[in-house]
């Protein structure tokens, strides 16, 4: 392994990066867009219109796809993929702070995701499956319900994410009574004061990144090492948070009125909150920059 691979390289072996990253979350993509899709329509004759045709075709035989159909699916399916992903990038960029209290909480929550996930498959499997089990709808729900655990958490995550990037920055400077409330909360609502990390106010952010870009300098081959095995657990962690997004969305549908508009607004404030805050990253990254002035 070179100690420093060229720029060059680096271009041209595109497949280390978005390819390894949405080649498996794109078909699972495309698989969770119908679902939702379905779920939105299910009360519109549409659907029911759609599921004729779709079984006609597969009575006679035509499984067959045209190619402006395959495109579309295929453009939505790596859209779903890169929404779902969302999350990710603020996981990413405040990892400087792992030992603070909810990074230690998400350990324990995963593990009773997994869990739960374990226990209710293994109880399928020696019930016989839901053809065996009386109250089907119910066994279903409960299905979406535990599948869309880690996307509830990370919902949450995000939030607290963002909150402990602002403390870390935050030097009560804001001159609003809604600026300063928000530096309050930042600060105590994620515990910055009693983080073991770093006190409040220090900038961990920065100077995290600073010793990063020196540390990598130094130590090239390392760092394509960590990479690949980074980007390949990227894109199992993508098709993770695709499926639990996706059960999330049909789990609150089950809860939603068969009003088409009504259904489609809760699905709109489900994936507006889930991508929103990866807009204060961007001023995360401006802040990274107009550090630079200051070395």
């Amino acid at each position: 392994m070179p100690d420093r691979p060229s720029s060059t390289e680096s271009k041209t072996r595109w497949w280390e990066g978005y390819l390894v990253r949405y080649l498996i979350g794109t078909p699972i993509g495309v698989v969770c867009s119908l679902a939702v899709l379905h779920s939105v329509m299910y009360f519109h004759p549409i659907r029911r219109q759609l599921l004729e045709t779709t079984k006609q075709r597969l009575a006679i035989g035509d499984v067959s796809i045209d190619a402006p159909t395959a495109l579309v699916l295929t453009g939505l399916g790596l859209l779903y993929c890169y929404v779902a992903s969302a999350p990710i990038t603020i996981i990413h960029a405040s990892r400087m702070f792992r030992k603070s209290w909810f990074n230690r909480l998400s350990r324990y929550l995963w593990t009773i995701c997994w869990l739960s996930a374990i226990a209710f498959v293994v109880s399928m499997a020696y019930l016989g499956g839901y053809g065996h089990v009386r109250g089907t709808s119910a066994m279903r729900t409960w299905a979406l319900a535990i599948l869309a655990l880690p996307a509830s958490w990370v919902l949450i995550a995000q939030m607290l994410c963002i909150l402990r990037l602002h403390a870390d920055g935050s030097q009560f400077s804001s001159s609003t009574i809604v600026g300063r409330c928000w530096d309050w909360l930042s600060i105590n609502i994620t515990g910055a004061r009693f983080d073991q990390v770093t006190p409040p106010h220090a900038n961990f952010f920065e100077r995290f990144y600073a010793d990063l870009a020196r540390a990598r300098a130094l130590h090239a081959g390392l760092r394509e090492s960590y990479t690949h095995m980074r980007e390949h657990a990227n894109s199992i962690f993508i098709a993770l948070l695709e499926l639990s997004l996706a059960s999330l969305i049909l789990f609150t549908l089950k809860f939603v009125g068969p009003d088409l508009q009504t259904r489609l607004t809760v699905v709109a404030a489900l994936f507006f909150a889930w991508i929103v805050p990866g807009v204060f990253v961007w001023a995360q990254a401006n802040r990274l920059e107009s550090s630079l002035l200051n070395r």
